[in-house]
């Protein structure tokens, strides 16, 4: 139970009252088998941790949190918090300290100081929502990925990892933003029983065999899969927006073994951003001789008046075929609204990369892929680069509009 101090005060011309003041307690979950946060029996001492309690969660345990809770501060050693969707968790300005576990959160992780350093060990699986306490519309003040931390999505979540920033996101040397492999599913892979073919992008984004990539051939997004013609395979359709990417990538087709997935989704908004780590949304390698790999997923980073910064990596490849088959296409990369870009680091194998600052129209590499301009559409671009093979196309009554000597 909560212990309760009487603190003896002197009120100038009332004489002594008598202030009662809450002590934190400690407690530790104690069912090793795993459970609910919300049952008394599985906390030692026998109550659920409260708003002034330090909650430890150790030794491989599984807990799942389903409804609204508050702590001053959580400690999470090498166990797994599954917050669901309609759970939230509200910690102090002690914050979450970690040795290393998973935080899997589907609701919502508040937090009372509005500022986050997803501690060295923790990988966190971000399907919901992170904000500060005292920010409305999912923001966080600031938010930091130490080193070897790691935020990811759930493989097939189409609205993929979200994060609001109002100050700087920061990822330092060693931590990543993660989604390799979470896209659409690779024939074979995570259960997709197809049997050659790959999932790719569906109505309303949901995953669809429907002209997915067939056979021996690597999934496509920003760029086009490999495929091999001896076997009959044949990448899907290019598709998405080349500003703004917002899609999960295309799995890879097989013959035999399991193919690559295609890459996650990324979509971030910062006042300021500093990449010393990796953001990444590589396609998944595939598993066996005659699997295609799974194409890049989708990176958009909207930087809202601040600046780009930082000497790491962010990359959207495609995954690795099998021995016997070709690799997945590059996915999408847009980075825009900054103010100075100073990054330094590498942005990388991408089928389209666009990066565009504050008051500028933007610079566009291609890269194994295309670009269509559609019917009575404008596109204006400071600087377009196409290697490697793709057709330009400007439909009926549409306008490319480019920079000085920028082709």
């Amino acid at each position: 139970m909560c212990e309760r101090s009487i603190v003896f005060a002197f009120v100038l011309g009332v004489g002594i009252a008598f202030v009662p003041h809450v002590r934190a307690t400690d407690i530790f979950w104690n069912n090793p088998a795993g459970g609910d946060w919300n049952v008394p029996a599985n906390w030692s001492p026998a109550q659920v941790p409260g708003l002034n309690d330090m909650a430890f969660i150790t030794n491989n345990s599984i807990v799942t949190l389903s409804d609204s809770q508050s702590v001053a501060r959580l400690t999470l050693n090498d166990s797994t918090l599954t917050v669901l969707n309609q759970g939230t968790l509200v910690l102090g300005i002690g914050s979450l300290e970690s040795g290393g576990g998973t935080v899997s959160n589907q609701g919502a992780l508040i937090f009372a100081g509005d500022s986050w350093r997803i501690p060295a060990g923790l990988t966190v699986i971000q399907d919901g929502v992170i904000k500060g306490a005292n920010r409305g519309s999912n923001y966080i003040d600031s938010l930091t990925v130490t080193s070897n931390a790691v935020v990811t999505h759930t493989r097939g979540n189409t609205n993929g990892l979200q994060l609001r920033v109002v100050g700087a996101l920061r990822i330092e040397s060693g931590g990543r933003i993660d989604v390799t492999g979470k896209g659409y599913r690779g024939a074979g892979s995570d259960g997709n029983a197809s049997g050659e073919t790959g999932e790719t992008r569906g109505p309303g984004a949901q995953a669809t065999i429907v002209a997915g990539t067939t056979r021996v051939a690597g999934g496509s997004y920003g760029g086009f899969g490999g495929f091999d013609p001896g076997y009959g395979g044949v990448p899907n359709a290019l598709y998405g927006s080349e500003t703004a990417p917002l899609d999960l990538g295309s799995g890879g087709g097989s013959i035999e073994g399991s193919a690559g997935n295609g890459g996650g989704r990324i979509e971030i908004e910062a006042g300021a951003m500093v990449v010393a780590g990796q953001i990444l949304s590589d396609g998944g390698n595939a598993i066996g001789r005659y699997g295609g790999g799974g194409s890049g997923g989708a990176i958009f980073l909207r930087v809202v008046n601040g600046d780009f910064s930082g000497n790491g990596l962010v990359r959207a490849r495609g995954g690795l075929g099998g021995v016997l088959a070709p690799a997945g296409g590059g996915g999408r990369i847009a980075i825009v609204g900054h103010g100075v870009n100073s990054f330094s680091g590498a942005l990388g194998r991408a089928g389209t990369i666009f990066v565009r600052g504050a008051g500028a129209n933007g610079n566009l590499l291609v890269e194994n892929g295309g670009l269509t301009i559609g019917i009575g559409e404008t596109r204006q671009l400071d600087l377009l680069v196409a290697t490697t093979n793709g057709p330009l196309t400007v439909l009926n009554q549409g306008t490319l509009v480019l920079g000085i000597g920028s082709l």
